[in-house]
């Protein structure tokens, strides 16, 4: 009985050192850019978004969420709202994704999204450079 109240203690305490979340959003959201031309200058270094997210009997990703489960869309919008890039040449560049859990596994776990970024913006045209030695 002793050792499956220990096994169980050190299983808790684990949960979470081995999980792994894709970041498909940036994956699929690239854009290639020529920086060799230094037609750019960054503007704003370290913008960050964050997003909280309590789960009631949570394990992982499941549980009943107690907010919006939308934490990606809240953090993008903190970060645009710190520097807004419509209608400008401007990309997120160094872009950190940073999640936490915390809390008692299966009665209260708490999930913490923070995105931090750097803003680049483009102060000229394009120049097509396929021509250059």
């Amino acid at each position: 009985m002793k050792n499956l109240f220990l096994l169980a203690i050190i299983a808790l305490c684990m949960v979470g050192c081995s999980t792994f979340e894709n970041q498909s959003f940036f994956e699929n959201s690239k854009v290639k850019v020529d920086m060799e031309a230094g037609n750019f200058k960054v503007t704003r270094l370290g913008i960050q978004g964050t997003a909280e997210l309590g789960m009631l009997f949570g394990m992982g990703r499941t549980g009943i969420a107690l907010g919006s489960t939308d934490m990606l869309r809240k953090c993008m919008e903190q970060l645009h709202a710190q520097y807004p890039m419509i209608g400008k040449s401007a990309f997120l560049h160094n872009i950190t994704v940073e999640r936490v859990k915390i809390g008692l596994p299966g009665i209260y776990l708490k999930h913490s999204l923070t995105i931090t970024a750097d803003v680049v913006e483009f102060t000229e045209p394009y120049i097509d450079y396929k021509d250059r030695p």
